[in-house]
């Protein structure tokens, strides 16, 4: 049907509304028809033959009318067999009053153009020449009727040949007209659907891409986002309706400064729970400079890529240093042991043994540390929670230490739990808690730590602090504390703190140093999303 023909063009509703303004042209001739009709200054070729026929018809002829007002609001038939029955409909009732009016020279027969025409139009195919052949017959036969039943002049063949040529041409031009009006609307459509999936392609991938992506306008309010954003924020409810500077004051701070200075270079950012660093770019969002676009990199994904590149560095460096050094190293730190029980070893070589055996085991620490880094398992994450484990920490921290370090535990809220391995977290602890110790031990002659856990305000972001007494760590050393072999103690190994926050790192925490104001140090373990009770 043709209907379907306008649905595939996207002219389906336009071809019912066109419909309607044909049909009341055609309500609009036979009323004006009939005014004219009616009034005294009528033109007297109107129904001058047969007024009685003219008059019928005119009655008729809106009746069926006023009904295809009804068809069309009700659309009870296709839109081709509607078209075709008003247009017929025309041609007869044309004809029939141009026969009561005097024939072709009445002039009324014209009327019939506009139907023919109108039915191209709304059609848009060849079968709509099919109309400007029925009045042309239509125009023929009246005017044969004329000539052979009421004996008028044979000349008058010329005016309907005339006329039936006129509503041929005014069909094909309209035919033309339309066919090349459905084809425009189609591209129109297609070049419509096109720019839509497009769009649709367009939001779904950024979607889903991992670069976080926000639009803010010059009031700081956050306009459009996409997912990948909204979670490295931290999955605020309603961010459309908020501004930056309530989601990440941080981020607003740099995006303020990139305002005032074009070429600012923005630093990284903490993201969602001080876990993730975020590096973010700016760009203006349009060439008004009144609306801001804002690209977040989750530079935690780039630093893990990092991280294990270097531990398959590791990995093969601690093979080469097991089968080189650690060999040797326990033949030499056996033969240390034998010639120290021997009778014959002198008293003043004691001490140059002594040195011997403690480098030797300090040796052996630094391999033992950097093979567990290498060989670092996948974290296994679980709920723990941590005011039941870190009591039972304490006791198997202290009972092998002498002197027995004093450990405070402190927990506001005083239970809860987080994510991380156990085997994992009992070994930053351990670590941590040791280094706290020995510094307390060394500025205050006592090892006390303290084991001060919380969460950040307003957010279920948890930390746990281990804090000390000691001398803390000097401000040109804070940058380097966590640099593998690093290290400010004649003891220590200087992979402690830096397998610490591996550690952190692959259970989704994070490791940092606080200096404290009135002396020592706090290291802090920002945990991952927390499982509360």
């Amino acid at each position: 049907m043709q209907l379907d023909k306008y649905k595939s063009a996207g002219l389906g509703d336009y071809g019912w509304k066109a419909l309607r303004y044909f049909n009341a042209y055609r309500l609009l001739v036979p009323t004006l028809l009939a005014i004219i009709f009616l009034s005294p200054a009528k033109p007297q070729f109107l129904g001058d033959d047969l007024s009685v026929l003219f008059k019928w018809t005119l009655a008729i002829y809106l009746f069926f009318n006023i009904i295809g007002t009804f068809l069309i609001r009700t659309r009870l038939f296709s839109f081709r067999w509607l078209v075709s029955l008003m247009v017929t409909t025309d041609i007869i009732a044309i004809t029939l009053l141009m026969h009561s009016s005097g024939g072709i020279n009445s002039g009324i027969g014209m009327l019939m153009a506009v139907s023919c025409a109108s039915a191209s139009l709304l059609l848009a195919n060849r079968f709509s020449l099919v109309f400007a052949a029925l009045a042309s017959l239509a125009v023929l036969a009246e005017q044969s009727y004329r000539q052979i039943m009421l004996h008028e002049s044979a000349s008058n063949y010329i005016q309907a040949g005339i006329l039936g040529a006129t509503f041929f041409v005014t069909s094909i031009l309209s035919l033309i007209l339309a066919q090349r009006a459905v084809e425009s609307e189609a591209k129109a459509r297609k070049r419509s659907e096109d720019i839509n999936r497009l769009q649709k392609l367009n939001e779904r991938v950024i979607q889903y891409m991992s670069t976080g992506v926000l639009v803010v306008n010059k009031m700081g309010f956050i306009e459009l986002y996409n997912q990948s954003a909204w979670k490295l924020l931290g999955m605020p409810d309603k961010l459309h309706t908020k501004r930056l500077v309530e989601i990440n004051y941080a981020l607003d701070k740099e995006l303020r400064k990139w305002k005032k200075h074009s070429g600012y270079r923005p630093g990284n950012i903490h993201g969602h729970g001080d876990t993730l660093e975020l590096e973010p770019r700016f760009q203006w969002f349009s060439e008004e400079k009144d609306t801001s676009l804002i690209f977040l990199e989750d530079r935690s994904q780039l630093t893990q890529t990092a991280q294990n590149l270097k531990l398959g560095s590791l990995g093969r460096l601690t093979a080469s240093i097991a089968h080189e050094i650690r060999n040797p190293l326990g033949a030499l730190s056996h033969a240390a042991q034998l010639l120290e029980e021997s009778e014959d070893l002198s008293e003043d070589d004691k001490p140059l043994l002594q040195i011997i055996l403690n480098h030797g085991e300090r040796m052996n620490t630094i391999i033992e540390n950097i093979m567990d880094l290498s060989q670092r398992k996948e974290a296994k994450t679980q709920s723990i929670q941590l005011d039941i484990l870190l009591p039972h920490f304490v006791d198997d921290f202290s009972i092998s230490r002498e002197p027995k370090p004093e450990i405070r535990i402190e927990l506001t809220p005083a239970k809860f739990r987080i994510p991380f391995d156990l085997s994992q977290l009992i070994q930053i602890l351990t670590n941590l808690c040791e280094n706290a110790a020995r510094f307390s031990s060394e500025k205050t002659g006592k090892p006390t730590v303290l084991l001060s856990g919380g969460h950040k305000y307003g957010t279920k972001q948890f930390f746990l602090d281990v804090i000390d007494n000691g001398p803390g760590v000097s401000p040109e050393n804070t940058e380097s504390i966590f640099e593998p072999f690093f290290t400010t103690s004649k003891k220590g190994s200087g992979l402690g703190l830096y397998l610490a926050r591996e550690l952190c790192a692959a259970n989704g925490a994070r490791l940092e140093y606080i200096p404290l104001t009135k002396g020592g140090a706090c290291f802090r373990i920002h945990f991952g999303e927390l499982i509360e009770r």
